[in-house]
């Protein structure tokens, strides 16, 4: 995965949001998601674990359920924003 092309390539994303058309590495960018995903998904498991354990954060339950919200918030927005400027089966048709 060549992550300066991809930078380069965020220009693009605006184009790539139109049907029809997506970013010029597309499978670069999907992994990125999987990834973050899976990132996600550990930490998830991790705080689980942790919990089970019995072990005393330094931040109480209401601030991890209030930033663990926001994240996956985020997360599922950029999610499927790349889902979309990713493939060319998807996107804003452009009404005429």
């Amino acid at each position: 995965m060549n992550i300066i092309a991809m930078i380069k390539g965020v220009g693009s994303f605006k184009d790539a949001l139109e049907a029809g058309k997506s970013v010029a590495d597309p499978a670069g960018w999907k992994e990125v998601s999987i990834t973050t995903n899976r990132i996600a998904a550990v930490l998830a498991f991790i705080l689980v674990l942790l919990q089970l354990a019995d072990v005393q954060l330094l931040v109480s339950d209401e601030t991890i359920v209030i930033i663990s919200g926001g994240l996956a918030t985020v997360l599922l927005g950029v999610n499927n924003i790349l889902t979309v400027v990713t493939t060319t089966k998807l996107g804003n048709e452009v009404k005429k």
